[in-house]
C-alpha cells in the first residue's frame, strides 16, 4: 500500500522528466508512460530488497542491475548513468 501511494507520487514527475529527456534528445523512447511503468517496478525490487533486509552483496548487484536496466529503458549508452552503490548501500 504504501508503495503505491509513492507509486502514484512518483509516477507524474519521473514522467515529466522521461518526457523532457525525449524532447531533448537525451532519451531515446518510444512511449514515456511505459518507460515509467518498467522504471517504477525497477523502484519496486530494489525497496523490497530492502524491505526484505536483503544482504549487501544482493542490494549492490540490484542496483547494478537497475542501472543497466535504467539505460536500456532510457535509450542510453552503457555506461550513460552514474550510480554510486556506495550511497544507496550502507
Amino acid at each position: 500500500k504504501v508503495f503505491r501511494q509513492g507509486k502514484d507520487l512518483l509516477s507524474p514527475y519521473i514522467l515529466s522528466l522521461v518526457k523532457e529527456g525525449k524532447e531533448k534528445g537525451v532519451f531515446r523512447v518510444q512511449s514515456p508512460e511505459t518507460a515509467v511503468s518498467f522504471i517504477l517496478a525497477i523502484i519496486q525490487c530494489h525497496i523490497e530488497a530492502v524491505y526484505n533486509k536483503e544482504s549487501k552483496r544482493k542490494l549492490i548487484q540490484n542496483m547494478i542491475l537497475g542501472k543497466h536496466l535504467l539505460e536500456d529503458i532510457l535509450g542510453l549508452p552503457e555506461g550513460g548513468l552514474n550510480v554510486s552503490t556506495t550511497t544507496w548501500v550502507a
